[in-house]
């Protein structure tokens, strides 16, 4: 079952804070996410957190994307996208 997906202003600027390269995989697992939402929980709204990582010149990418996902709209609000990074020896920059 598919959802639709809103961003909110926050989010939309945490999207814009990530390298292109980034925004585009933050976009494809808002995607994935919207395409096969996750069980919905007790209630019509279900809020959230989804996070990714990826790997790129040595450093590793945390992503955090917080939403909610109202089932009787079939919206996922998306608040917030952040992230941090990591060095190779774990410590984060």
């Amino acid at each position: 079952m598919s959802f639709s997906l809103a961003l909110g202003d926050d989010a939309i600027e945490g999207l814009h804070a990530l390298e292109i390269w980034l925004q585009e995989e933050t976009l494809d697992e808002l995607e994935a996410l919207a395409s096969n939402p996750p069980a919905r929980r007790r209630g019509h709204t279900t809020a959230a957190v989804h996070d990714f990582k990826r790997e790129r010149n040595g450093l590793t990418y945390y992503v955090f994307i917080t939403y909610r996902l109202n089932a009787v709209t079939r919206v996922i609000h998306v608040r917030t996208i952040s992230f941090c990074t990591a060095k190779p020896d774990g410590l984060f920059l």
